[in-house]
């Protein structure tokens, strides 16, 4: 889950008391962020946002094995909004607040989409 308190959490609905594993470090200025997991299921993304003029906003990626950091990427704009890991494409689609849409892909892993 997320919200604007900061945090990313991981919860085992059969358990739901606290969570698994908490990410702290992730600014959220807007109610509307999202996560997705990727389509293996070993990695979880979320986007951060930050005020106008505070810097870029940023990609997280965990892995799901370990609940360590694995990679965070710089994003252009100062919010991701909305994001998609596609599940057959294998590329993340995702807007930003300033009202741009982007396609982010690995050229090794991603299948058709774009390039």
């Amino acid at each position: 889950s997320r919200s604007t308190d900061g945090p990313m959490k991981l919860w085992d609905l059969r358990r739901f008391e606290t969570p698994v594993a908490e990410w702290g470090g992730l600014p959220n200025i807007y109610s509307m962020n999202s996560l997705d997991f990727s389509p293996d299921g070993r990695l979880l993304v979320t986007g951060t946002s930050v005020k106008k003029g505070d810097g870029s906003a940023k990609l997280t990626f965990v892995s799901t094995t370990t609940l360590e950091t694995v990679a965070t990427i710089d994003v252009d704009g100062n919010a991701v909004v909305g994001m998609l890991w596609h599940p057959r494409l294998n590329q993340i689609l995702l807007g930003n607040g300033d009202g741009g849409a982007y396609v982010l892909y690995d050229p090794d892993i991603s299948e058709k989409g774009a390039r």
